[in-house]
């Protein structure tokens, strides 16, 4: 009979056992926007205060299942929406992982990639009202007036590498760049205004916040302090790899002179 207690207190233990408490100490969502310098709330979330007021407005009103502004039911408070903003943007801002974002926003790292992952799906809704491409003759005519010396240019495409990690290793050859590292391509266009008409799908959520604060003329002249950090860079030791990775791009590229 004690026996049988012991294994029903453990089980109920399991059940119902209570949330620990952890300490961290984070600036509120309210002393970042009240308490910091423009310029230091720039530097750190890539956009002036007011923008950051009409870009939470905005997600609010395209939010329409609550996912963001939820409704208290109980249990542990749910994050205000000015926090989960700030989160969003910090990430989109510095790519840190989820326990040093955690810890800064006094959050546990799976409610911040919940809201990360949230956001990014509210910030991709916004794509046919924020990044669209030119329908009609005047806009047609508006865009090209603004590249004066390249008459009929309708935008400028570039493109850059993304580093990555590849698990499979009968894979690792397909993803081999110029460089000799593993990566994506990502590519974009963009009108003489500086705003996106066209993206890949990786790169939306980024291209809508950098339309989203050209439209509103959020844009900092004065001097900014840079953090040069920048993510691991996976470089490929595997001669193999790399021989079949630049036979690949030689292939592709004679496919293409020859159409």
């Amino acid at each position: 009979m004690q026996r049988n207690a012991y294994i029903c207190s453990d089980f109920l233990w399991h059940v119902l056992k209570v949330r620990e408490t952890y300490f961290r100490p984070a600036v509120s969502d309210d002393m970042w926007l009240n308490s910091y310098h423009k310029k230091t709330f720039f530097e750190l979330f890539r956009v002036k205060k007011d923008t950051f007021k009409k870009l939470v407005e905005v997600i609010i009103q395209k939010d329409e299942h609550g996912i963001i502004k939820k409704i208290y039911r109980g249990g542990n408070y749910p994050v205000h929406p000015e926090k989960s903003v700030l989160i969003f943007l910090w990430y989109m801002a510095t790519q840190d992982s989820f326990i040093y974002i955690g810890d800064r926003f006094n959050a546990v790292p799976s409610t911040v990639m919940h809201i990360i992952n949230s956001l990014l799906f509210l910030t991709i809704t916004l794509k046919k009202t924020i990044i669209f491409w030119p329908k009609t003759e005047e806009e047609f005519t508006y865009v090209t007036q603004g590249f004066k010396h390249y008459p009929g240019t309708v935008g400028a495409v570039d493109g850059t590498h993304i580093n990555l990690k590849i698990t499979p290793k009968e894979q690792q050859d397909s993803y081999i760049d110029r460089f000799m590292k593993h990566s994506i391509n990502l590519m974009a266009i963009c009108t003489a205004d500086k705003i996106f008409t066209k993206s890949v799908e990786i790169a939306t959520a980024a291209c809508i916040l950098h339309n989203f604060c050209y439209i509103n003329r959020d844009e900092w002249n004065g001097a900014m302090y840079e953090d040069y950090r920048r993510p691991e860079e996976f470089i490929n030791d595997n001669r193999e790899e790399t021989r079949l990775g630049q036979q690949k791009r030689r292939e592709i590229a004679e496919s293409l002179i020859l159409m």
